[in-house]
């Protein structure tokens, strides 16, 4: 069993995070998504293959259960936005790229809203539509966040690729607007931060501290050109904040894995895509990255996380890294292994998850 050594500064012990693959618990099929389920204590993943069907990953066992039946699902689609209301007891989904029938992303984006019920939830075990109105709401979009602040009911959706130009052609689209959705009438609004808001971006990686209420963003590609700024967006007080991050921080990607860690008070991230080296263009030097990172949350300080033994961490970008607050563990899932994208998206997408265990 491989090891991987935090190292948190010198104020905080030495630590280490056991990788472990998922013996027997490979998802039958890809997916595009995950989010936590705490209160049944499973991860829900929205699958890709088979339009109606979705995989769930039980805490416990690390195994998946039986695929659930479903009244409904939302069409199969890349980069779309998850996210999990906790006192609501619902998951929602927003945009992303619907698939053809060869798997093809479509080039325009969604804009449609969709909620999801668990199976103990008075609704059902399904999703449904949500109607809003036409002429309010973000435009349609893949690549971008979106955050359920549970405690003041909205939920916040940040940048995402809407593909179109600056000149209204077909094209890469990032932008860096802020939209919140009313979780008790699902109604959308146009947030008016106070401060200068992170660029235009997509694919960036996302996470939420339900405690101080705070929106962190991370990366992203912006055109040509990717990030490795830290930004958060504090909703108590309706203001951006560029983060002064001190230490080795990782090299600028996107489609980078990244999630809170509430008993360590900090942010870990993992993966993500690089800009290739015009230097380095061979096949032993992928863009496809495997290094895991922590950004302290106490000292603003990135610490890179070195890889000891055969089990490192995988290659991969596009996937979900979910934290299990009661045993403290996280779940690596899905994502791409390649940095290249064959016309049908075959035989690149992972199905192997993997359990990282924090050891003291």
């Amino acid at each position: 069993m491989g090891l991987l050594s935090f190292i948190f500064g010198s104020k905080k012990p030495r630590q280490a995070l056991r990788v472990t693959p998922l013996e027997h618990s490979e998802a039958p099929f890809a997916h595009h998504g995950a989010v936590v389920d705490p209160k049944r204590r499973e991860v829900i993943c929205l699958a890709t293959s088979f339009p109606d069907k979705m995989p769930a990953l039980c805490l416990e066992s690390g195994t998946w259960r039986d695929r659930l039946s479903l009244v409904r699902l939302p069409q199969p689609r890349y980069r779309p936005a998850l996210s999990w209301d906790t006192k609501g007891h619902r998951a929602f989904l927003f945009g992303g790229r619907l698939l053809d029938e060869n798997r093809v992303p479509n080039v325009k984006p969604e804009r449609d809203l969709w909620v999801y019920y668990p199976p103990d939830h008075e609704e059902g075990c399904a999703w449904y539509p949500v109607r809003v109105d036409a002429l309010s709401g973000p435009p349609g979009r893949s690549g971008c966040s979106m955050t359920c602040d549970s405690q003041g009911r909205e939920a916040f959706v940040f940048g995402g690729d809407t593909g179109k130009n600056s000149l209204g052609q077909p094209g890469f689209g990032p932008r860096n607007d802020l939209w919140s959705l009313d979780l008790e009438k699902l109604r959308w609004r146009k947030v008016q931060g106070i401060g200068a808001p992170p660029s235009a971006r997509s694919n960036h990686a996302s996470a939420y501290d339900p405690e101080l209420r705070r929106i962190y963003i991370w990366g992203g590609r912006m055109g040509g050109e990717f990030d490795r700024a830290m930004w958060y967006y504090d909703i108590v007080g309706n203001r951006w904040h560029a983060v002064c991050a001190s230490g080795l921080a990782p090299s600028p990607r996107h489609g980078a894995a990244m999630v809170f860690v509430a008993s360590k008070n900090m942010i870990f991230l993992h993966g993500g895509l690089a800009a290739a080296d015009a230097k380095k263009k061979s096949k032993q030097v992928s863009p496809t990255q495997n290094d895991a990172w922590c950004f302290d949350l106490d000292t603003m300080k990135w610490s890179p996380v070195p890889s000891v033994g055969e089990d490192a961490l995988p290659r991969r970008w596009g996937h979900t890294v979910v934290h299990d607050e009661i045993r403290g563990n996280l779940f690596l899932l899905g994502g791409l292994e390649s940095d290249e994208l064959d016309a049908k998206m075959e035989g690149i997408w992972s199905f192997q998850s993997y359990n990282l265990e924090f050891a003291a």
